[in-house]
């Protein structure tokens, strides 16, 4: 129910009592008034019949002697009678003989100008608009003188008119009275019902206030007035019991908060898996050691260690055995740390070390290359399974380096990036030249950003052809920015950057469309369809959530194979259900796939099968080594023949020579592309060469 009808229960008492109650007092009122009303008027009915008949028996004498005074005189003695307001007196032919009524101002006029009422000759009241009429017909009887015989004759009709004025002041009057007698008897049932309830819900309200503030948490109330009624006495008892109980209770239950509190404290601010401090205890031990070292003028070293190849150990050997490792790893650094220093978890394969008051240099690189020894170490991980791993630490010096916290976090962070960057397994001061590095990269990037409005970036394509045919069948889109001051940038360049900032989502999108667009254009001038691969970065799979570019290639009325997405084997790896769904769309649209750089890193035999692969280019690093080379050339070889085994064309990049060409052709490579057939061209170059 609504909280609007919400009541309490003394008013729903005093309703539930006080509206039966009224009906019925007001439908016996009601009934007793319409007896009275009833009665009134058939007293006003029996006076007027009785003026009627003793006024018909006196007129007589003025019918048999013609005396119109005498009938006039019968006439004014009945307007005295109290509410007859008119007499009239009329022959048998209905010819008015007197004609009396009792005007405004009380006087009697004699002879007014009247008519008989309506139905006059009916004995049956008539009652019209506050009057009565009443009718009696004037006979006269004659015995013969055998006083056997007697005959009847008609002489004419009287009529009275009687106001029901007086009758209706007197049922005013009566259902007055009645209306105050109700209401005072209302008024008192009222009262006695609101002080019965009264009696009843002051108890429960006792009661209700009691719960209310056991459920505010104060658990020391009671009821404490005591009720007269047997079942509330009992509920009284029952809800101080329950609040002993519930006191208790809470006096246990804090007991145990307190406890575990202190456990709760201890894991907000460790690593579960390690004990080590996590992120929140190092950033406060970060901010306190800062602080101190301020206050003293002396320096601390914040290093950031990252855990190379650990993910492929994580997700070669499973989670379990990805844990035990950085466990390990965690005691094995503990033993090469000071009393003062910090060693925390951030996350992952990331630690930090907080080291205070160092000397010198020396001290710190000291300390890093045990730890580096220590992770270089094989880790046994159980059931016969190794972990190989390497460390790459970044180092940034404070107040020299930075001169606040954030600054200080970020500087360790790209001087850690820089470890790796320069082959891993070793450490980097963070210098002010990656500062410059880093400011160079924001503003490439702000660049980037309003490159496309601006018509900077520029599609090329590289033709790829059919090798028993020398024809151009294929060709692959490639991005180039016209940057208006460094010239032409190469994807190398500023992909990277797209992709850290998220840029590549539209530069992706754009690419796709314009890409379709030249497909077209070249059908138009040439006549020639002509596929055309697009590379899609990872990111475009794991972030984008909408591609528009589909929608446009369906209703472009192209063939859904002209258009080939170009992914990474590391794609494959990554299991994604998001990009599992992609694939499937795109299959849909009859759109095929390529593995871009097949035969690097982690090759995904095992995922060529399960993903409906079209295409495997091998990569470029093989290609110029199989004409001298003979594990490149086999391995080459191997490829073009495991693919064709399952289905999959092959595509040979940087093919350089034609040497190379014939060689790839007679391993039975499919299609080739490299400057030894075009370098990249613009879209209109690139019509030309399909028109030679």
């Amino acid at each position: 129910m609504s909280s609007n009808f919400n009541l309490s229960i003394r008013k729903q008492m005093v309703l539930l009592t006080m509206l039966p109650l009224m009906v019925i007092i007001v439908s016996l009122e009601g009934y007793f008034l319409h007896e009275r009303y009833s009665s009134m008027e058939g007293e006003l009915l029996k006076r007027g019949q009785l003026i009627l008949h003793q006024l018909a028996s006196s007129s007589e004498y003025g019918f048999f002697s013609g005396n119109r005074d005498f009938l006039r005189d019968l006439a004014r003695s009945v307007l005295n009678e109290a509410d007859v307001t008119r007499v009239i007196i009329a022959d048998n032919q209905s010819k008015i003989l007197v004609s009396a009524e009792r005007n405004a101002k009380g006087e009697i006029d004699i002879d007014s100008q009247s008519n008989l009422p309506p139905r006059i000759q009916v004995s049956t009241p008539v009652f019209k608009r506050g009057k009565v009429w009443l009718s009696e017909p004037i006979r006269s009887t004659q015995i013969a003188l055998n006083e056997t015989e007697s005959t009847t004759r008609n002489l004419g009709t009287i009529a009275i008119e009687m106001s029901e004025l007086r009758t209706r002041q007197k049922e005013s009057s009566l259902l007055l009275y009645s209306v105050m007698t109700t209401s005072l008897f209302s008024i008192g049932i009222m009262f006695l019902v609101f002080v019965a309830s009264r009696r009843i819900t002051e108890p429960i309200r006792g009661m209700s206030e009691t719960v209310h503030a056991l459920g505010s948490g104060e658990l020391s109330a009671r009821i404490s007035e005591p009720s007269h009624i047997a079942e509330l006495q009992t509920l009284s008892a029952g809800i101080n019991q329950m609040a002993e109980d519930l006191q208790r209770e809470q006096n246990l239950l804090q007991h145990r908060i307190d406890e575990a509190t202190e456990q709760l404290r201890q894991m907000a601010f460790y690593d579960t898996l390690t004990g080590l401090p996590n992120r929140r205890l190092f950033r406060d031990r970060l901010e306190q050691d800062t602080k101190r070292v301020f206050r003293n003028h002396s320096s601390l070293a914040l290093l950031f260690l990252d855990l190379d190849r650990f993910k492929e150990v994580n997700d070669t050997l499973g989670h379990d055995k990805g844990d035990l490792l950085l466990i390990d790893v965690a005691r094995r650094i503990k033993n090469h740390v000071r009393e003062t220093d910090t060693f925390a978890r951030l996350g992952g394969d990331e630690f930090a070390i907080i080291l205070p008051d160092y000397e010198d240099r020396s001290n710190i690189e000291r300390v890093i290359r045990d730890m580096l020894l220590e992770i270089e170490k094989p880790f046994y991980l159980g059931d016969g399974n190794t972990g190989h791993i390497s460390g790459s630490i970044g180092i940034a010096l404070y107040p020299q380096e930075a001169e606040n916290i954030d600054e200080l976090l970020k500087h360790a962070d790209r001087a850690m990036y820089a470890a790796k960057l320069n082959g891993r397994n070793g450490f980097s001061y963070f210098t002010r030249g990656m500062q410059e590095e880093a400011d160079e990269k924001l503003k490439l990037t702000n660049e980037l950003r309003h490159a496309l409005e601006k018509g900077e970036l520029e599609v090329y394509y590289q033709p790829i052809v059919h090798l028993s045919s020398g024809k151009i069948e294929k060709a692959e889109a490639l991005l180039r920015w016209h940057h208006p001051v460094l010239g032409m940038l190469s994807p190398n360049v500023f992909i990277p950057l797209a992709e850290e900032s998220g840029l590549i989502l539209e530069i992706g999108e754009w690419l796709f469309v314009e890409t379709l667009k030249n497909i077209a254009k070249w059908k138009e001038h040439t006549g020639r369809l002509v596929q055309v691969s697009v590379n899609k970065s990872p990111v475009q799979f794991m972030r984008a959530e909408s591609h528009a570019w589909q929608e446009i290639h369906r209703n472009s009325g192209l063939p859904g194979h002209i258009i080939t997405v170009e992914i990474t084997e590391g794609l494959l790896l990554s299991e994604s259900g998001k990009v599992r769904n992609h694939f499937e769309q795109l299959k849909n649209l009859g759109i095929e796939l390529s593995i871009d750089d097949f035969g690097t890193g982690f090759s995904a035999l095992s995922y060529l099968h399960r993903f409906d692969v079209d295409y495997l280019k091998i990569d470029m690093s093989f290609v110029p080594r199989i004409e001298t080379d003979s594990a490149s050339r086999a391995l080459t070889e191997a490829i073009i023949i495991m693919a064709h085994k399952l289905g999959i064309r092959t595509i040979a990049e940087g093919v350089e020579t034609q040497t190379q060409g014939e060689i790839l052709e007679s391993f039975g490579c499919d299609f080739a592309q490299g400057f030894v057939y075009s370098k990249p061209v613009p879209a209109n170059e690139f019509e030309k060469l399909l028109e030679e």
